[in-house]
């Protein structure tokens, strides 16, 4: 077994190949500010401005996310949700419950309600409740697990090294963990659903958690793919569905531990749906999503994170330190209320299309730049912000002075006060609006001082637009039949049929 530390992970061996031609000319295309403007009508004028890989189709298991009814269908927080005062609990030393299995056909483990305490401190391995290694079939279903220790002694209550299918469903793993809750590496398929990750209660401001869930199939450094597990397997599909990451609201005051709500590196084809992520504050992004792969066994992925609402969190961020251009993450239909992006990903596109931002004081951001190499592109987007924003665009650590470039933005309308700036950070300012506009990376997009009329939340809480609100029909269509089939958005956040225009935003209007 490779004993490796998170950040010097044990390696698998691929050969390494050149770059095909044509992606790199695509590629190339990619790394091009264009200065392309808009027609009066706000569709997009030239692929330049947009620039979309021909991809005619994707993984067929889309279809059944593409198909679901989603008019009643509640969120995950109310489908993930755990109530801890209804089961017996049973009080447990980590070292006494803790179980490994290897090389088994099939492995059930069920019904379990465990609060657990580490007598003594533990590393990777025995500070973690379930290891499985090189099973076939792994199936988790009805377990709950609460953290005693505030001290992040604990490490992992599910750890998956080289399985073949992982099922996960209504689990309750909560409190201080050093590592993951749940996390998988080298695995070939995930299915993950009605999972609540929660911080724990260990004092009267003390609420500790740690990351989520981490999927890890691997990251290409040279012509290896790195990866901790003896016996890897190519990740093929995953979901994560109808589950709730909240309130990591305190740490210990030590070092930084990196924890996301779910982490990836190298996602492969998959999902994350109808997830709810509240307060996840002193981890660090709610999702941490990048293709970092560029071998041969890794190419023409969609990673698609849909339905997703982001509240009081303190970012939503998009990685990554290689990746290939015939890659994209997907984020549509998504709802963020005082949680703000972050990128800093190369080597592919990011795609945030008909998402709804709302600010209700007055925001830091709308989105940062880390460093990010390649584009972000925000289509048929809608941001509101009643007080504003310090800064729209930002930019900072080895993003550059012209890294706002990589931002562009097509058919996104903005209902806020005026920000600070619109771009600032690394030495570039860019205060007006005029400004902004002269540097052409916007296309059919307005900014008006107002959030009038809006959403109709007074009238019944979804989010759904007035069908007065200046979103309505702002959108271009563009995006119902994109020579990228990856890109297309046909339905909003309850499943009502896009029309041509669509709004902008995650919602159509509400009808009478």
């Amino acid at each position: 077994m490779i004993e490796a530390d998170d950040h010097i992970p044990g390696v698998r061996t691929v050969r390494t190949v050149s770059m095909p031609t044509a992606l790199m000319v695509v590629f190339s295309c990619l790394l091009v500010g264009c200065r392309t403007t808009g027609g009066a009508d706000g569709t997009l004028e030239h692929d330049a401005f947009l620039p979309m890989l021909p991809r005619s189709e994707v993984d067929q298991r889309f279809r059944e996310f593409d198909e679901l009814d989603l008019s009643a269908m509640p969120t995950g927080d109310v489908l993930a949700r755990h109530d801890v005062g209804s089961v017996a609990w049973r009080s447990v030393d980590g070292p006494d419950v803790r179980k490994r299995w290897k090389g088994e056909k099939d492995v059930v483990l069920r019904d379990l309600y465990l609060k657990v305490s580490w007598p003594e401190t533990t590393n990777k391995y025995s500070g973690t409740l379930f290891v499985f290694r090189d099973c076939e079939n792994v199936t988790i279903e009805n377990v709950w697990v609460a953290y005693l220790d505030p001290d992040y002694r604990a490490q992992h209550t599910f750890l998956f090294e080289g399985c073949g299918k992982v099922t996960i469903r209504n689990v309750f793993t909560a409190g201080a963990v050093e590592r993951t809750h749940i996390r998988l590496e080298g695995c070939a398929e995930y299915h993950i659903e009605r999972v609540e990750v929660s911080g724990w209660q260990y004092g009267a401001n003390d609420m500790r958690c740690g990351a989520g869930i981490h999927i890890n199939n691997g990251i290409t450094k040279g012509d290896q793919v790195a990866v901790t597990a003896d016996n890897p397997r190519e990740l093929q599909w995953g979901v994560i569905r109808d589950s709730w990451f909240h309130d990591y609201l305190n740490d210990d005051g030590g070092k930084w531990r990196n924890q996301d709500g779910i982490g990836f590196h190298a996602p492969s084809n998959g999902i994350v749906f109808n997830c709810v992520f509240d307060s996840w504050l002193a981890g660090d992004g709610a999702i941490d999503d990048s293709h970092r792969r560029h071998d041969p066994a890794y190419y023409n992925k969609v990673h698609r994170i849909e339905r997703c609402i982001f509240r009081n969190c303190r970012l939503v961020k998009t990685n990554g330190a290689t990746g290939s251009p015939d890659c994209i993450v997907v984020w549509m239909n998504n709802l963020y209320i005082d949680s703000w992006l972050a990128d800093y990903h190369k080597g592919w596109t990011n795609w945030h299309l008909h998402e709804t931002h709302v600010f209700t004081s007055r925001g830091p951001v709308f989105v940062k730049n880390w460093g990010m190499r390649h584009p972000t592109m925000f289509v048929n987007n809608l941001l509101i912000a009643p007080e504003g924003l310090e800064t729209v665009y930002w930019q900072s650590g080895k993003a550059g002075k012209d890294g706002y470039r990589q931002f562009r933005a097509a058919n996104t309308l903005y209902l806020m006060a005026s920000p600070t700036a619109w771009v600032r950070g690394l030495g570039t300012t860019i205060e007006s609006r005029d400004a902004w506009l002269a540097e052409g990376l916007e296309q059919g997009c307005r900014w008006k001082v107002t959030n009038s009329p809006g959403f109709a939340l007074v009238r019944d809480g979804t989010f759904r637009l007035d069908g007065a609100s200046e979103a309505v029909g702002f959108g271009t269509g563009a995006l119902l039949a994109p020579k990228d089939r990856g890109l297309r958005v046909l339905r909003d956040f309850y499943g009502r049929p896009r029309p041509d225009p669509p709004a902008a935003g995650a919602f159509e209007p509400l009808v009478p």
